[in-house]
């Protein structure tokens, strides 16, 4: 949700000098909320059928994604803040 509301702020309140920066801001969180969304739901589904058949929870690769997509998010808003 957060990040959702990141992308909404982003879009709305940002007052950069660059249209295209102001957008790739606001896409990269959409998309970030996207995958993390459809991702929980995915490991929701592979964690209930592990436990059901008495297995060893899967591994994630959520976490990682999505420590990449917030240091990209955070490189860019550091050089939207440097750029205004």
């Amino acid at each position: 949700m957060a990040l959702l509301v990141a992308g909404v702020a982003a879009h709305q309140l940002l007052a950069l000098p660059s249209w295209a920066l102001q957008m790739t801001i606001t896409m990269v969180c959409f998309g970030l909320a996207t995958v993390l969304a459809s991702g929980a739901y995915l490991r929701w589904k592979a964690a209930q059928s592990a436990i059901r058949r008495n297995l060893p929870l899967p591994g994630s690769v959520l976490v990682p994604a999505l420590a990449l997509g917030l240091g990209i998010l955070t490189l860019l808003a550091a050089g939207a803040a440097l750029w205004s």
